[in-house]
């Protein structure tokens, strides 16, 4: 006797992922400098800090970073798995 089972199984799942972070605040430049209100040279990030130009007859370049802190990025993943499965079942029966 053969017996044959056949068995399909279908999952659908949803990822939700958040992604946080922490406060950034930064600065890097070429022939630039970061002053304060009293025109005193610093090297932090505050409120009141100003940007100059080292030597004005040169290229120069800012690039200022600020972000929050919170949420950095989701993401959404759907997918589904789909599973077939068969079971073949032979019985000899002898007397």
């Amino acid at each position: 006797m053969t017996q044959t089972v056949t068995a399909t199984q279908s999952v659908s799942e949803t990822v939700a992922v958040e992604r946080f972070g922490g406060s950034v605040s930064t600065w890097r430049g070429d022939n630039v400098r970061a002053v304060d209100t009293n025109d005193a040279e610093i090297s932090i990030n505050i409120e009141s800090v100003e940007f100059e130009i080292v030597d004005t007859s040169l290229p120069w370049q800012l690039e200022i970073i600020s972000r929050d802190a919170g949420i950095v990025e989701t993401e959404d993943i759907t997918r589904t798995i789909d599973t077939d499965t068969t079971t073949v079942t032979m019985s000899v029966f002898a007397q």
